[in-house]
């Protein structure tokens, strides 16, 4: 599946589709929010799932410039550099 055939998809087969063929890599917390980061065939989604409310609010492609901006400090490279 390609990007733009997963932003076609209603959230809930984004959801279905994300759990079952991505692999969750990184989290983070917003506000309300738990934001888990998945590797979806080549591209990265974010779920975003509402804590108090109990559900995902929302599912968002984002490209790799954001996933720097938001992640980098949890990303170790630490391996790399031997």
């Amino acid at each position: 599946m390609t990007k733009d055939q997963f932003k076609q998809l209603t959230l809930i087969e984004q959801a279905q589709y994300a759990l079952e063929h991505g692999d969750e890599i990184l989290e983070r917390i917003y506000i309300y929010y738990a934001i888990k980061l998945y590797s979806v065939n080549d591209f990265f989604v974010e779920l975003w799932y509402h804590q108090t409310g109990n559900h995902i609010g929302k599912i968002k492609v984002v490209e790799e410039d954001d996933v720097i901006h938001y992640y980098g400090d949890k990303i170790d490279i630490s391996g790399a550099m031997k």
